[in-house]
């Protein structure tokens, strides 16, 4: 959760250089975004964020008890 808050908010600090004309922060955005689909293959990947009994995303699981 804390990585994801990072990320973000580092994405808005480039967005925000990039419309300034910094060449460097696009760069920067597109390492960042591709660092982002990694990460969200291996979390695919290795199961994690989902409920061990189901197999299915710990929030389907969660609408479901509400």
């Amino acid at each position: 959760m804390l990585l994801a808050a990072a990320v973000g908010a580092a994405q808005m600090v480039f967005a925000v250089r990039m419309k300034a004309g910094r060449k460097w922060a696009r760069v920067a955005l597109t390492v960042l975004a591709g660092i982002t689909l990694v990460l969200a293959g291996v979390n695919t990947s290795s199961g994690m964020g989902k409920v061990p009994e189901t197999g299915r995303p710990s929030w389907s699981a969660w609408r479901q008890r509400c």
